[in-house]
């Protein structure tokens, strides 16, 4: 759908691969996060669940970015496209 600034948006997130992240974060903006606040999601049966609030002003091509951490701490983000 259509995404506003200052609209807090629901996120499910589904992680495939072999092992299961320690933690998922989503965010709202530019892939560094400024000016954006960062929501840890909680585990669900299938997935995560997060909600997310979209930064006020929305930067310019603003993507919904995802977070995975594992075990070790180690990080790994992907970003995706929305209409704002």
């Amino acid at each position: 759908g259509t995404l506003k600034a200052g609209a807090e948006v629901a996120l499910d997130v589904e992680v495939s691969g072999a092992s299961r992240p320690a933690v998922v974060r989503a965010w709202i903006g530019a892939e560094d996060a400024k000016g954006s606040m960062k929501a840890k999601a909680e585990s669900e049966k299938e997935g995560w669940h997060a909600h997310v609030e979209a930064p006020n002003p929305m930067p310019e091509r603003s993507k919904v970015w995802v977070e995975l951490e594992n075990e070790k701490g180690e990080k790994s983000s992907a970003g995706f496209d929305v209409k704002s």
